[in-house]
């Protein structure tokens, strides 16, 4: 009985290792990749300078396509009459 639950939460152990191994790991790296990279671009900022990204689609985009201003009156309800 005693083997039994040894065995069974050895398995569950082992399991656990290779599904962290084959999913967690690649996810990890994948973030210590792109911190790395944000740490080297931040780098190569001297200090005190000042840089401005902006999006591509930002650029495309003029003030007219955007709508148009319009010009609304509040009305109150209490004023108007009532049916």
């Amino acid at each position: 009985m005693i083997f039994r639950l040894l065995f069974i939460v050895t398995f569950i152990y082992l399991i656990s290792l290779v599904v962290k191994r084959i999913f967690v790991r690649p996810f990890r790296q994948g973030y210590q990749d792109k911190d790395f990279e944000n740490r080297r671009k931040s780098a190569q900022n001297q200090e005190g300078s000042i840089s401005i990204e902006k999006n591509g689609a930002d650029k495309s985009r003029d003030a007219k396509s955007l709508g148009e201003y319009v010009d609304y009156e509040e009305v109150d309800d209490e004023a108007s009459p009532k049916s």
